[in-house]
């Protein structure tokens, strides 16, 4: 990219966080459901530290009264589960019985929550894809559910936009997408051929 080219994006991105920097507000929010592992006295900084986002991210599904019944939850970027694990134990507080968790996560990691997963009453599914390939209407459990909401924890770089384009993907099929609670990390890892936000720059 020419320089005079650069400088003008940089000016571009300076005006936009400008215009928006005061709209843009912290917001931490907990759920019951982790009350007792966050008091567990034998968990270090690091590990409550984790407890605290997943609590965050339970509390903001309830807060937008995204926790309802017939209710597929798609954790895109799942890693080894942990949040499935305790949106699985939320969903059964709730009875929730005819809600579903889908797993999708693109490489094959050990230590996976999926044993204890499997002791919950909930309906849960993983599936090894890339986001960029992944079809969600196409998908069994997708397809049995009213609703569909996204939910994300420290998805890496351009896999928030990727994520972003599957579940807008799936709403354009026609299932009802009702919302998603999305976490980032990596913004520096972005890519501009799969960045939904090009608009802004033009």
């Amino acid at each position: 990219m020419p320089v005079p080219q650069l400088l003008e994006v940089i000016a571009k991105v300076n005006k936009i966080h400008k215009d928006i920097q005061n709209s843009i507000q912290e917001k931490l929010a907990t759920h019951s459901v982790l009350d007792e592992e966050l008091g567990n006295p034998a968990y270090g900084p690091a590990t409550k530290k984790h407890l605290v986002q997943v609590s965050s991210i339970l509390g903001l599904l309830q807060e937008y009264n995204l926790l309802q019944d017939d209710t597929c939850f798609v954790e895109l970027g799942a890693g080894k589960g942990k949040v499935s694990y305790w949106l699985a134990k939320t969903l059964e507080l709730l009875r929730h019985s005819s809600s579903s968790v889908l797993l999708v996560e693109r490489a094959s990691l050990r230590h996976k929550h999926d044993n204890k997963l499997d002791k919950t009453d909930v309906s849960v599914v993983r599936i090894r894809a890339d986001i960029a390939d992944l079809l969600l209407p196409e998908i069994d459990t997708i397809a049995k559910a009213k609703h569909v909401v996204g939910v994300t924890k420290h998805l890496c770089g351009d896999a928030t936009d990727l994520a972003l384009t599957c579940l807008m993907n799936c709403q354009s099929s026609g299932k009802d997408v009702t919302g998603m609670v999305m976490t980032f990390c990596c913004l520096h890892r972005c890519h501009w051929n799969t960045y939904v936000g090009k608009h802004f720059f033009e």
